[in-house]
């Protein structure tokens, strides 16, 4: 359920970057920093795709595959599972390498993608201990 938890939040959380981007709005930053300067900045887009969007398509499949795996344990075969497990692992080292580029690049602090790295954080831990 924890799992379930911090996919439904990442997702929202992606939207709610994604929506903002759309519009082309500022985002309002809780901790004080520009976030606008970290969501508008070159390093937001990878591969040409926005990293909000590849956000929410990582969330949107964890909330897939759990409540897959949910309704059908049985289709979580050990491949599957190392499977899963190794893309929470990719996901939470993508998203410290975009808070070191905050940190070190940008030196500018966004919450909102801080938040987001903890819910990929939190999947991949959770992942490991379920």
């Amino acid at each position: 359920m924890l799992i379930l938890i911090a996919a439904v939040s990442g997702f929202s959380l992606s939207a709610y970057i994604q929506r903002k981007r759309s519009k082309q709005e500022k985002l309002t930053c809780l901790i004080g920093e520009d976030c606008n300067k970290v969501v508008y900045s070159r390093y937001a887009v990878t591969l040409g795709i926005p990293n909000e969007i590849l956000g929410m398509l990582y969330y949107g499949a964890v909330v897939a595959a759990y409540g897959i795996f949910s309704f059908a344990p049985e289709l979580q075969t050990e491949i599957i599972g190392f499977g899963f497990k190794a893309v929470t692992f990719l996901a939470a080292i993508f998203s410290w390498y975009l808070i070191g580029i905050q940190i070190f690049i940008l030196k500018e602090w966004c919450i909102w993608c801080i938040a987001s790295s903890i819910f990929s954080t939190l999947i991949f831990l959770f992942a490991f201990l379920i």
